[in-house]
C-alpha cells in the first residue's frame, strides 16, 4: 500500500507490505522531498526497518519515473506489468516498492536464521 508521510519534518511516499512487516520502503525526490510527478520524475526508494526509520537504510534504489520502475520489475520479477496494459503509476511505484520489500524481509529472515 503506498501513502504519503512525513520523515524528519518532509513529505514522502511509503509503500508498506503485509507480508513484509519489519521493513518499509520511504520514497522520495532526488532532493530528499516528495515526488511531484512519480511518471517522469527520478525517485529513491529506501528500505528502512519500519520500526527505526531514523536508522541507516538497509538499501537504495533510483529509478527515473514509469520507465525505471517497468525496467526495475521487469529485471527483478521477470515481466514488465505495462507491456499488457497501462498500469497506474501509483499501483505500478506500489508493485516495485512491495516487491523490495519481500526481498528485504527474506534477507532479514535468512540473517536471522544464519
Amino acid at each position: 500500500m503506498i501513502f504519503t508521510s512525513s520523515m524528519d519534518g518532509r513529505k514522502c511516499l511509503l509503500v508498506s507490505e503485509n507480508d513484509a512487516p519489519d521493513v518499509i520502503v520511504v520514497i522520495t525526490d532526488s532532493n530528499g522531498m516528495l515526488p511531484i510527478n512519480l511518471e517522469t520524475e527520478t525517485l529513491v526508494l529506501s528500505v528502512f526497518p519500519s520500526d527505526a526509520m531514523d536508522a541507516p537504510f538497509l538499501s537504495r534504489t533510483t529509478l527515473v519515473g514509469r520507465e525505471g520502475a517497468n525496467e526495475w520489475y521487469c529485471e527483478h520479477v521477470g515481466y514488465r506489468p505495462d507491456s499488457e496494459e497501462h498500469t497506474d503509476i501509483e499501483d505500478l511505484i506500489d508493485r516495485v516498492g512491495a516487491h523490495m520489500l519481500l526481498r528485504a524481509q527474506d534477507d532479514i529472515a535468512l540473517n536471522a536464521s544464519a
